[in-house]
């Protein structure tokens, strides 16, 4: 599980407290796995796709997952720098070696700028049409670069994408009280774009196993999680068990969303993660559908912005039904023509025929 977005009730108003359950591995374990890797050689073992993605061998699962509209409401944007960008900019800041290090290469308001913008064009074209992006600004000012620069590229790429975004402060779990005190102190003249304050790093010591308890209340009273499957897959956080456990907290009756955490170290990006669970859970096109729609409940989106969202969603999947409705039908009328042109030559040439309609995909008119 991942982490639990909670309010604060005692807190200044517009400024919810995101409590994270579990968050994800400190920078330094991410980056030592960035390497290329996909999820399709563990989808072997899983249970078969639900019947509405099983004729096409999941061609229909990518496509609705395609056309919900998403929320992300679990994103690291220091993880999304991929290695081509960090190439550009390690290469534009000046000392190449030193700075190709991980996010060391963010130097400018530029860099920044750059950074969210790939990432929320990324997200677009995903249709994610709502993003809180978690930044850690600890781990930019220890290395003299000005929290103004950090704020202001970030706010310049979310004021030109389509994506309705806004920030979520992110403090460090290594680093001590007083430290995200001051931290929180030298962002207040940012707060106005701050949606929420969050906790970020290892859970080494407290994890939520330990809770059941409270996962119990969660479900009882609703409270959403943020759940980042590739993630925990690529950190071996459950060590071979993580399909039973996801499956467990889908039917545990709390409200999950789905996330992609650090795309960039994990190896995929949002889509990637709402078709790993629909395969290894089994959900059908209503699930799905469900799970897009509670993203937007779970966000720090005033209610009527939440409701117009949700009814996106639902009226997508109408969209997508119909379009498959429709897409099987010709398929049928096709397969009927061809039977027929089939059988319309003498019995010495079908074979010759059932080879020739076998190997062209133009439609044969009946």
């Amino acid at each position: 599980m991942r982490p639990c977005r909670v309010p604060n009730p005692s807190a200044r108003p517009l400024l919810p407290i995101l409590l994270l359950l579990a968050a994800s591995a400190g920078s330094a374990t991410a980056a030592a796995l960035r390497v290329p890797w996909h999820p399709a050689s563990r989808w072997a073992t899983q249970p078969p796709l639900h019947p509405a993605f099983a004729a096409d061998g999941g061609a229909a699962l990518r496509r609705l997952i395609q056309q919900l509209p998403k929320a992300e409401l679990h994103l690291h944007i220091e993880g999304t720098l991929e290695v081509d960008l960090m190439f550009k900019l390690a290469a534009r800041n000046g000392d190449f070696l030193k700075l190709f290090s991980d996010v060391a290469v963010l130097q400018t308001e530029e860099d920044f700028y750059e950074l969210a913008a790939a990432y929320l064009e990324r997200a677009a074209a995903g249709n994610v049409t709502h993003a809180e992006l978690h930044f850690a600004p600890q781990g930019h000012t220890v290395r003299g670069v000005p929290l103004e620069a950090v704020h202001r590229g970030l706010s310049r790429a979310i004021a030109e994408s389509p994506v309705d975004a806004s920030l979520i402060l992110s403090f460090e779990r290594h680093l001590s009280e007083s430290e995200a005190a001051v931290a929180f102190s030298e962002a207040q003249p940012y707060m106005a774009a701050v949606s929420a304050v969050g906790l970020a790093g290892s859970e080494v010591g407290n994890p939520p196993g330990n809770f059941a308890d409270l996962v119990a209340a969660m479900a009882a009273a609703r409270l959403p999680i943020t759940l980042c499957p590739l993630s925990n897959l690529r950190l071996q956080v459950y060590a071979g068990e993580l399909e039973a456990r996801v499956r467990e907290v889908l039917a545990s009756g709390i409200a999950v969303t789905i996330n992609s955490d650090d795309p960039a170290y994990f190896g995929s990006y949002i889509d990637g993660n709402y078709e790993w669970v629909a395969r290894v859970a089994g959900l059908g096109p209503e699930q799905l559908a469900q799970l897009a729609a509670a993203s937007f409940e779970a966000s720090f989106l005033p209610k009527e912005r939440k409701a117009e969202h949700v009814a996106s969603v639902w009226a997508a999947l109408n969209g997508w039904r119909l379009e498959e409705r429709e897409a099987a039908e010709l398929r049928g009328v096709e397969e009927g023509a061809r039977r027929r042109w089939r059988h319309a030559v003498p019995r010495w040439l079908r074979p010759a025929a059932v080879w020739l309609t076998q190997r062209t995909d133009a439609p044969l008119a009946a």
